[in-house]
């Protein structure tokens, strides 16, 4: 099911799911009382069953706001995903069930304590103990659905830009301190405006409206009447119909938006004995007739709408802002080791967090004892290698794409969870770093990669909230490392000529064997993703403060950072330190200083656009024995040799040593 078919689903499986389910759709907010019939209430008033926050209803009742949390909650979290997709089901289901108490709130008799059933259950023996009682309401709205327009002419009673009026799920039923009329709940607008058929009449537990408060319209001619409901598109009177009748208006008070407290003109009728009673010196006893019914939509079916979405906004409205942390990148790893597919990756996610949930002044603030956690959500690139072939961009020496992403790139999306961590200080006024651990890591060969973080816990005055942020990052880029390619030029110069590596400098300048050589002319590479501050060259490790380091890389060595990271450009800024007492070389790279580089990567990119069905993702080339995106193709590729001489070999991996 899509989701609004989930919700009205669960709207109307709210009345079918056993016999005595409407039991618990009655609440007066007068008294705060459910259904009660000569004292004895069958069932638990409607915020108490709908929403589970005052009265534990245990597994009788799996629909409740608090259990559509958890569904929530669960349907974020839960590894497998077929209890993802049941979980993310029943949290629209039961929202639908929520809601549909909400619009039983906008049925007059459900406020007004007026049974009014025509199931099995109230057949035998409810006939007898006078629970059967069809509502001839219910009845004419079901016949005669109301006009479209009406659903759209009452904005969402909470949304991003109204925040103010309801900060508990409670308070879309009853605002009024204690219990009363007053409120702006949905249950006390439809008490104190309107009738019921079996409620004409005032009494301690319904103050309002009042027949003496009724003002009596002129008799009007029925077949006009029925011309100008029917003009409307309301169903035709019956034929032949003719006679005067008589309404009364009252006047509808919102106290939620007081300008739209407007009267309505036909709140009651004089009913077909009330001449005859008023002759004979009698109190009319009034009727609800179909127009009575029909003015009362225009008001009711909009607030209906009005509340259910409303609440439903309520319940996903916790809003975060993640961003990236003051290491520059969210995650980074050592490719040399975390290589496996599937089973390696990242296993440490640094980020950093601010509440943006909405309030009329500032943010509906967060805090202890909530917790958080992170989320990855990606799909699996099966065809992934640890040399980066397997990329959905790899590319042959023609500049062909050798992997089909539609073959490599998992059906299903999967997730993994982190370990729960606590709300830092301050997120509700700034974003606050936050240190997320992956038992089962995030995969280094994830695609279509998006970070969420979770909260439960307390949100605003509502105690057991959840609220998720979710960002599209990047997917694992591989573009950052060192490489030793001396090997790949030619040295020396006049008057003796140019040399390979290996006879220039390790045969004719140091006069070693070549492995002693290419230790002597190995350097070390320090990384870190925001700019370097109070940087010392006497002490350059010290005050390098690097995310990541590739020391010790030999000549034909190369080392390779995997980071998470924002899509787009973003820099690198990297400290190259050659060993004391490196021989003077020709080039200044060759220097005994430590030599600082900046250098600006466009983030790998393996992202499904679902519209038109494409890949987008960045090109890797082969070079040297390993792919590489083009910054490092390039590199691997830029030599002076005419020819390669017998020692240019495939370039081996070094470890790097990761400070994250």
């Amino acid at each position: 099911m899509t989701i609004s078919a989930l919700i009205q689903h669960g709207a109307a499986f709210e009345d079918n799911r056993r016999d005595i389910q409407a039991l618990y759709h009655f609440f007066n907010p007068v008294n705060g009382q459910g259904l009660t019939v000569d004292g004895w209430m069958p069932g638990a008033p409607s915020p108490n069953w709908a929403l589970e926050d005052i009265q534990d209803f245990s597994t009788d009742q799996p629909f409740s706001y608090k259990k559509g949390r958890q569904y929530f909650y669960d349907a974020l979290t839960k590894p497998d995903k077929a209890e993802r997709d049941k979980n993310w089901g029943l949290t629209f289901q039961t929202l639908g069930h929520v809601i549909h108490h909400l619009q039983d709130m906008a049925q007059p008799q459900h406020v007004r304590n007026e049974p009014h059933c025509d199931g099995l259950i109230c057949a035998f023996p409810g006939y007898f103990l006078g629970l059967w009682n069809p509502s001839l309401y219910e009845k004419w709205t079901l016949r005669n659905p109301p006009a479209n327009m009406w659903f759209t002419t009452y904005a969402p009673v909470y949304s991003a830009d109204d925040t103010g009026n309801f900060t508990t799920p409670r308070q879309f039923w009853t605002t009024t301190a204690g219990n009363g009329t007053g409120g702006n709940g949905i249950a006390e607008y439809t008490n104190r405006g309107f009738f019921s058929a079996g409620t004409l009449f005032s009494s301690p537990a319904l103050p309002s409206p009042t027949l003496y408060s009724l003002v009596k319209s002129p008799l009007l001619d029925i077949a006009d009447v029925c011309a100008e409901a029917e003009a409307t598109g309301r169903p035709p009177c019956p034929p032949d119909l003719s006679g005067k009748i008589t309404f009364f208006a009252n006047t509808v008070t919102d106290s939620l938006r007081p300008s739209e407290t407007r009267d309505n003109p036909r709140a009651a009728s004089y009913s077909l004995f009330d001449q005859d009673l008023e002759k004979h010196g009698e109190a009319p006893i009034f009727t609800l007739n179909r127009f009575n019914f029909d003015a009362a939509h225009e008001f009711l079916i909009p607030r209906a709408v009005a509340y259910s979405a409303g609440l439903i906004n309520y319940f996903f409205r916790g809003k975060m802002e993640i961003s990236l942390p003051d290491e520059g990148v969210y995650g980074v790893v050592d490719h040399s080791v975390e290589k496996a597919k599937n089973t390696d990756g990242f296993r440490k996610i640094k980020l950093k967090l601010r509440n943006v949930t909405p309030a009329v002044t500032g943010v509906e603030p967060m805090g202890a004892p909530g917790k958080l956690r992170a989320v990855a959500k990606f799909h699996r690139n099966s065809c992934y290698q640890p040399d980066l072939s397997g990329e959905y961009g790899a590319e042959d020496e023609n500049n062909a794409r050798i992997n089909d992403w539609k073959q490599c790139r998992s059906e299903n999306e999967d997730i993994v969870v982190s370990e729960e961590t606590d709300v830092p200080a301050g997120i509700n006024a700034d974003a606050q770093p936050v240190t997320f651990l992956f038992p089962t890591p995030i995969p280094i060969n994830a695609t279509d990669l998006y970070l969420q973080v979770v909260y439960r816990g307390p949100l605003g005055q509502e105690e057991d909230a959840v609220a998720v942020a979710t960002k599209d990052i990047a997917e694992p880029d591989f573009q950052i490392g060192s490489y030793n390619t001396m090997e790949q030029y030619l040295w020396g110069g006049l008057p003796f000529g140019l040399y390979p590596f290996k006879q220039y400098y390790c045969d004719q300048i140091l006069k070693v064997d070549y492995d002693t050589c290419k230790y002597r002319y190995r350097f070390s590479a320090y990384f870190r993703f925001v700019p370097p501050t109070n940087f010392d060259p006497a002490n350059p490790v010290e005050t390098y403060a690097a995310t990541a380091a590739i020391e010790g890389v030999l000549v034909s060595r190369y080392g390779r950072l995997a980071v998470l990271t924002d899509p787009g450009s973003f820099s690198a800024y990297w400290m190259k330190i050659f060993p004391e007492g490196y021989p003077a070389g020709s080039t200044p790279d060759l220097s005994s200083e430590p030599s600082l580089h900046t250098y600006t990567y466009t983030a790998t990119i393996n992202q499904l656009d679902p519209e038109t069905n494409t890949m987008d993702s960045t090109p890797y080339r082969e070079k040297r024995g390993i792919y590489g995106a083009q910054a490092i193709y390039e590199t691997l590729s830029d030599t002076n040799l005419s020819e390669p001489p017998p020692l240019i070999n495939p370039l081996d991996p070094v470890p790097a040593r990761v400070n994250y």
